[in-house]
């Protein structure tokens, strides 16, 4: 999946690429939102992330230019506000069809699991590929723990994406794993899935706050477990709402 994001920051991409972990997204970034407003048709994007909190008055230009381009379905636009935007802006973006409108501002430790749980949603057909990674839903039973391999402290915290490869994790407490280097074997995990727990080896692929882990010879029943609860997630979102 290509996405777009349009942020004056230079430093967005190498934070959200690290965050975003396996879920196989390919990032793009223009510091220009008019250069990337030229280039839409030739980069072709499966979603776009637009700053609108550094260019307040270039998200409704990109919209439309967007929507002659690419149905909404085929091209998400998701809005990055450092505060809740005022009453007449966020009318204005629901009237125009904006997908999802996300505080994200240096202080705001949820804005990664925000906007990991929008881009499944948006793009929720991908998540049902256990290859591809899924972000879990409330009404599911999936947990992970992990064991520091120098301190051997237990490391609670929360899944964020799973798959086949990997997964990506939240600790609780990110300053218990801040010296994790890349490609450390992490060999004492626990996943649990539904009512069953698993013990997979893992190596560190990046460390920027959550943590973006590769599993290293999965078991083979884990990953059939895994496949099966992925799929199922139709089913148990319909119990969860009825």
């Amino acid at each position: 999946m290509k996405l777009l994001l349009i942020s004056e920051n230079r430093d967005e991409k190498t934070y959200l690429s690290a965050g975003l972990g396996t879920m196989g997204i390919c990032l793009i970034h223009y510091l220009n939102p008019v250069k990337a407003m030229d280039n839409l048709e030739e980069i072709e994007p499966d979603l776009i992330v637009f700053n609108a909190g550094d260019y307040p008055r270039h998200w409704k230009p990109l919209h439309i230019l967007l929507r002659d381009q690419f149905s909404r379905e085929d091209c998400p636009l998701i809005l990055l506000y450092p505060q809740h935007p005022d009453l007449p802006e966020a009318a204005k973006a629901a009237h125009l069809g904006v997908s999802a409108m996300l505080i994200h501002n240096d202080n705001d430790s949820a804005f990664l699991e925000n906007l990991i749980v929008s881009i499944s949603r948006l793009k929720s057909l991908d998540n049902l590929d256990s290859k591809r990674p899924y972000a879990p839903k409330e009404y599911d039973q999936l947990s992970f723990i992990l064991t520091h391999p120098q301190h051997f402290n237990l490391v609670p915290g929360k899944i964020l994406t799973l798959s086949d490869r990997g997964i990506d994790f939240l600790p609780d407490e990110p300053a218990m794993t801040a010296d994790l280097e890349e490609d450390t074997p992490i060999g004492l995990c626990s996943l649990k899935i539904g009512d069953t727990s698993y013990s997979p080896t893992c190596r560190v692929k990046r460390n920027m706050r959550s943590l973006s882990l590769a599993f290293t010879d999965p078991p083979p029943e884990m990953l059939r477990s895994l496949r099966e609860y992925i799929k199922s997630s139709p089913e148990r979102s319909l119990a969860a709402h009825t």
